[in-house]
């Protein structure tokens, strides 16, 4: 498996614009068209933010994350962050989530960030498995609902 930068694999955006439209997009935030996460994504590069890494296997994508300077508006002191992490069914529970994170985690020690956070409403027991420290509940006005703020010194 390799963890590759996505703008340097275009064959993969447009699969892993329709996984985070479906996961992140879609029901949370109507005004928002598959059309525009898809543009989004096409415009990153590897040296800007956010950045959008993906796993791949022989020609399969297994799965994607980015790093964001900003994932809740409500935190803005708070930077940066990891987001949008998505490993299909099929390959769940066998380690290319925690080897995405783990990219992200090199990505941003390169960027000579000492923290990264992120940011979920479902996955506080996977995180907290990864080591991740639980930072907060928050309530997000943009999804209407609560989310849970994790840290990760990257010294």
């Amino acid at each position: 498996m390799n963890i590759v930068y996505l703008c340097e694999y275009p064959q993969y955006t447009e699969i892993v614009a329709k996984w985070i439209f479906e996961e992140f997009v879609k029901d949370i935030k109507p005004e928002i068209t598959f059309d525009m996460v898809l543009s989004k994504l096409k415009k990153r590069k590897k040296n800007d933010m956010p950045v959008t890494l993906v796993a791949l296997e022989d020609d399969l994508c297994l799965g994607t994350v980015s790093l964001f300077d900003n994932d809740l508006k409500n935190r803005p002191d708070l930077k940066p962050w990891l987001a949008s992490l998505i490993v299909t069914k099929e390959f769940r529970n066998t380690g290319v989530g925690r080897i995405l994170v783990d990219g992200i985690i090199e990505i941003a020690k390169d960027r000579n960030y000492k923290q990264l956070y992120l940011r979920t409403e479902k996955a506080v027991d996977y995180y907290k498995k990864l080591g991740w420290d639980y930072v907060e509940e928050t309530f997000d006005n943009n999804i209407g609902e609560k989310t849970h703020i994790f840290m990760k010194s990257i010294l």
